[in-house]
């Protein structure tokens, strides 16, 4: 009975992966929306039965995916796999929600990896190559604008933006890191959302303002800054995984910050909204984003939340 419940349920959720994937190749508009859905099927199912009985369904989406715009469709595939079968598993195992949205954005770089060597190995596409290309032929077709249009620059304004676009490609590594975390938590909230209702599970995440980062991020964060500092060769290995593992701790350091804000204003009873503008504030404008980040090193360093006073 148990096996027949299996591949019945197996076989509908792949056919919504199907059409989760024609809708994200075909409709540009809902793409936008559906590709957070891409991994859901994957997270349902291991949540049921595991590892196992996920990786038929993988073996089954792999296998439409070769006959549907294999270029796109293969490596979509197995990156939502990749994290969809991370996050199902340590829902699966009961794991707490920080826990799992770190499975699953481990199991977003093990699909994006494993993605890049299929473009690679069967389409010859080298994805940091492409990217590459892409952004040098956007200065190309933004200097071309310019110049229609008689806009004189100088060649400091033009190497500054080489610079930016060389910085950010060096960068690639702790982005995609970043981008596997935000997904993670995305997907995540929406599994979630759909077991509670389907299931009457009580899963959800703990309030922003619960977020705290260990106090040995902080040393490990500067550790890595007078490291990158130090390193002299600018293309150099070293200086590369100093600056991307800085990148990717600056990132954590500022959710510290964000987490703050959350717990200032509720400690203090403001309204939610305010917090809530504060994080899109953040994001909109660099000052506030450098700011808060140093409000989430004083937070971490001397705890600062613990000695806020409520309101009476």
């Amino acid at each position: 009975m148990e096996q027949r419940k299996q591949v019945t349920e197996g076989i509908w959720m792949l056919a919504i992966y199907v059409l989760l994937l024609l809708v994200t190749l075909m409709i540009p508009v809902l793409s936008i929306f559906s590709i957070f859905f891409l991994p859901i099927p994957f997270v349902l199912y291991t949540r049921h039965f595991g590892v196992k009985g996920s990786l038929l369904l993988l073996v089954g989406a792999l296998v439409f995916s070769v006959f549907v715009f294999p270029i796109f469709s293969l490596p979509a595939t197995v990156i939502a796999a990749g994290m969809g079968i991370f996050l199902g598993y340590a829902i699966h195992e009961e794991l707490s929600p920080y826990e799992t949205l770190a499975r699953g954005a481990a199991g977003f770089i093990v699909g994006l990896i494993a993605a890049m060597f299929i473009s690679q190995g069967l389409f010859n596409v080298n994805w940091v190559t492409a990217i590459s290309h892409s952004m040098d032929d956007s200065i190309q077709m933004s200097q071309s604008l310019l110049d229609d249009m008689g806009v004189e620059r100088t060649k400091e304004q033009t190497d500054i933006l080489k610079d930016q676009i060389q910085l950010f490609k060096d960068m690639l590594p702790a982005i995609f890191a970043i981008v596997g975390v935000v997904l993670s938590w995305i997907v995540q909230w929406i599994g979630y959302k759909i077991l509670n209702r389907k299931e009457e599970k009580p899963l959800r995440f703990p309030p922003i303002r619960s977020i705290r980062m260990p106090a040995f991020l902080l040393w490990l964060y500067l550790f890595v800054m007078i490291g990158a500092l130090l390193t002299m060769d600018s293309e150099g290995t070293m200086y590369l995984f100093m600056n991307n593992l800085w990148t990717l701790l600056s990132f954590f350091i500022l959710l510290q910050g964000i987490s703050f804000a959350y717990y200032f204003a509720y400690v203090k009873r403001m309204p939610v909204v305010l917090p809530i503008i504060f994080t899109v504030m953040v994001l909109v404008f660099p000052l506030v984003l450098s700011l808060t980040r140093i409000l989430g090193i004083i937070d971490i360093g001397i705890r600062l939340r613990d000695r806020l006073t409520p309101k009476e």
